[in-house]
């Protein structure tokens, strides 16, 4: 029905631009992302996907010409993208704020990590662990290991289940870069040698 898909299109549009707006917030640090706000946006993606499903942009044709079609399309597409998106960002971020305790102070020290392995991810176990929870929050793997999280959090996991689940994650951690000499430094240090140099 043509009023319906104008009305669920215009909520849909309004919501895109309010979250879009807070994410860009939170990115910059404008506004903090506590489990509170983290919540309010995950219903309001509720919302959102809820309106995009009673968009039928075929009901446009009535009254609309081809090309706000084209562009309610375009917009269509954009606005699946980023709910996509979003929602798997959003609960990333509302995992790891859960994850962090549980991690540091039960389930990283568990591992035993060597030293060099600690110092690959930043050099104590709380990096480590800070590092894990941006591997398995990532929006590319947080539904993959949402049942292992929320066990986690719950501190329900044996520890040879989170060893396991480590060992296939843990190619997916950052590790922390080698230290390099910048370009300045290594022509101040080719400097100091040459003026090292005996004249002869």
């Amino acid at each position: 029905m043509l009023t319906t898909t104008v009305e669920n299109y215009k909520k849909a549009k309004d919501v895109y631009k309010e979250i879009d707006d807070k994410f860009y917030k939170i990115q910059h640090g404008e506004i903090e992302d506590s489990e509170f706000q983290i919540n309010q946006i995950l219903n309001r993606l509720k919302d959102f996907e809820k309106y995009l499903r009673y968009v039928q942009t075929k009901d446009l044709t009535e009254k609309y010409t081809k090309e706000t079609i084209e562009a309610v399309n375009q917009n269509m597409e954009i606005f699946k993208e980023a709910l996509y998106f979003w929602q798997r960002f959003f609960l990333g971020a509302k995992y790891s704020l859960g994850l962090k305790e549980p991690l540091i102070e039960k389930y990283v020290p568990g591992l035993n990590l060597e030293h060099h392995e600690i110092e690959k991810w930043g050099g104590s176990n709380k990096k480590v662990a800070l590092k894990l929870i941006g591997a398995l929050t990532h929006p590319d793997r947080v539904l993959e290991y949402e049942k292992s999280i929320k066990r986690i959090i719950l501190g329900t996991m044996i520890q040879r289940e989170f060893n396991r689940i480590f060992e296939v994650i843990k190619h997916k951690m950052i590790p922390v870069p080698k230290k390099f000499v910048s370009i300045d430094q290594f022509k101040k240090e080719d400097i100091d040698k040459k003026e090292d140099v005996k004249q002869i």
